[in-house]
């Protein structure tokens, strides 16, 4: 941002560019492609509406900033929670799931330990999941964007999305705040998981794409290395200060275009609108 350096600013090491340098406005391209690719009609002159979009890879801590961003009363779009909803007992990925791998369903739901031990390492299993499940995770996506770009006071959502790049679902973001963690500190983590092994934590690893990648790519980086919880609340709290002060910036332009529009347009306009100013 031009001329300012905010406590949450500190120059990307994965990049030349300070990432928050950037002007993360909601431009009418960004808004065009939203709105062709969520097929909703986004008037950002009248409503300011900015998507961040939250990613990183397994145990870089983006479930704590997720839940960060819920403390400060953003809502948040979780994709592995939308999963976890279309996998239970009367999801609408149950019946899809039970005709494809018919093991992998028990007690009318899926077992997704059973799931993951079906496609783990299986390319064309991943695949074949994959086209049954996205679809559903789209639909609901876009009813969590429909809802709320329809509250009177909703301008800032977050869709945290795990697998935002390798889907290649940025396009509908505004800005992509991406969340690592040193090599160290994400496999310890990660691998006191119950049921996660160093050879799992490869294969998933081998699926994403590299934590180095997204940074370079992303608006934002938080790094959540040394588990301050308070730096990184900090850290969300500047950014979202930031994307705020774009939306209100915004909203003073659409006021100021709406006044111009209903200023009278010739003089006889301008004599009545005085005249009935002086009756008032």
């Amino acid at each position: 941002r031009k001329g300012m350096l905010n406590a949450h600013c500190t120059i990307n090491k994965y990049s030349n560019i300070n990432r928050c340098s950037r002007r993360i406005i909601v431009t009418k391209k960004k808004a065009q492609i939203k709105n062709n690719a969520l097929n909703i009609r986004m008037d950002v002159e009248k409503k300011p509406f900015f998507i961040l979009g939250l990613t990183g890879s397994i145990g870089s801590g983006k479930s704590t900033v997720s839940s960060l961003f819920l403390k400060l009363n953003i809502p948040v779009w979780d994709a592995d929670a939308t999963v976890h909803k279309l996998y239970s007992k009367g999801g609408k990925a149950v019946p899809l799931i039970e005709e494809l791998f018919p093991s992998a369903v028990i007690d009318e739901e899926v077992h997704r330990p059973t799931l993951g031990r079906l496609v783990l390492g299986n390319e064309e299993a991943i695949k074949k999941l994959e086209s049954l499940i996205h679809p559903l995770v789209s639909e609901d996506r876009l009813a969590f964007l429909k809802e709320h770009y329809g509250a009177n006071n909703c301008h800032l959502v977050v869709l945290d999305i795990p697998l935002l790049y390798e889907t290649k679902v940025e396009t509908l973001m505004d800005a992509v705040l991406v969340v690592t963690a040193s090599y160290d500190v994400v496999s310890r983590r990660v691998l006191q998981r119950p049921g996660m092994t160093a050879e799992k934590l490869s294969i998933i690893w081998a699926r994403q794409m590299p934590s180095e990648e997204k940074c370079r790519r992303a608006d934002f980086v938080i790094d959540t290395s040394l588990s301050d919880l308070e730096h990184t609340r900090q850290q969300i709290e500047g950014i979202v200060a930031d994307i705020q002060s774009e939306i209100q910036s915004r909203l003073g332009r659409a006021n100021e275009l709406e006044e111009e529009a209903s200023e009278p347009k010739n003089w006889r306009q301008r004599w009545g609108r005085a005249i009935e100013r002086v009756n008032e």
